[in-house]
């Protein structure tokens, strides 16, 4: 009514997003247009530190195409500090000698105590609290419904309808492996991530492999389609961009990690596929993608 007769913008964020997606019975069709905001990219986070970035690409060639010695000397420190601070704004802007943990866990109390509380219909919330606390440890990891709920003592149905909110709400998000067939993607344990590296670190320990990975998963995945791909013998590839081109993350990847990955690509009838490390030796292959790169993607 207000935008029909008084020619108003209204800018409706947060909960108030949430409840009109979802709890909403009129769809503003023609109305309305959804911005999906994400904390900080990696490239962004440089503007926010008044760092001066590459020119944005549009893809992971042509990035590979931006490494220079003097760039991976420039921006590499840079990504180690953002693996730790993550993108929350208050979080990236802190002081030094603030308690950046501290910041983010005042974000995650006020997701439980405004968001959920205002939207869910889950009759416990420290069941909800406790199931966000699991997941840190888990990021990168396959997602065991069925252990997990034992552990939380949960029906299975509980926790997915936790899950299914927390992704409605961008705090963690599954990945589902790659299938020929629908049915048995779907049924397949999917992988878990996080929506920010800081607020995971605020809930609890991370290893460097899965602060990686939990990285390059919030970089590609506002970019491209993902899926995963495993074998049951285990062999597996962390990422498929539009089922075509494969993608291995490694702290520090080296020429057997990029000749595996050359023979998957090649085994899955893939157009291409990068090798993603975080550390850069002369080891490592020529091919490597340096992962601060991903920053610059556009």
């Amino acid at each position: 009514y207000l935008t029909d007769y008084f020619q108003l913008k209204l800018i409706v964020t947060g909960s108030s997003s949430f409840y009109l997606k979802n709890l909403f019975s009129e769809s503003l069709s023609g109305r309305k247009n959804v911005f999906e905001l994400f904390p900080l990219d990696f490239g962004e986070f440089l503007i926010f530190k008044e760092v001066q970035a590459v020119p944005w690409v549009k893809t992971l060639a042509e990035l590979v195409s931006l490494k220079t010695r003097m760039i991976i000397l420039r921006y590499q420190p840079l990504l180690e500090e953002y693996l730790l601070t993550g993108g929350f704004p208050q979080a990236v802007l802190a002081d030094k000698n603030s308690d950046k943990g501290k910041l983010l866990r005042d974000i995650l109390d006020s997701y439980v105590q405004i968001d959920v509380k205002t939207l869910s219909d889950f009759k416990s919330l420290d069941n909800l609290e406790k199931t966000v606390f699991l997941l840190p440890p888990r990021v990168g990891q396959k997602f065991d419904f069925s252990k997990i709920s034992k552990e939380l003592n949960l029906s299975r149905i509980t926790l997915k309808s936790y899950l299914r909110f927390l992704q409605e709400t961008y705090v963690a998000f599954l990945l589902y492996p790659f299938s020929k067939s629908p049915d048995r993607e779907i049924s397949s344990r999917p992988k878990l991530y996080f929506c920010d590296n800081g607020l995971a670190l605020a809930l609890g320990q991370l290893g460097q492999g899965q602060l990686l990975e939990n990285y390059v998963y919030n970089s590609l995945c506002s970019h491209f389609s993902l899926i995963y791909y495993q074998r049951k013998s285990g062999t597996e590839i962390d990422f498929i961009i539009d089922k075509q081109i494969g993608v291995e993350v490694k702290v520090f990847g080296n020429n057997r990690d990029l000749s595996r990955l050359k023979r998957m690509e090649k085994t899955l009838g893939l157009n291409s596929s990068f090798l993603i490390s975080q550390k850069l030796g002369e080891e490592s292959p020529r091919e490597t993608l340096p992962a601060f790169l991903l920053g610059f993607l556009n």
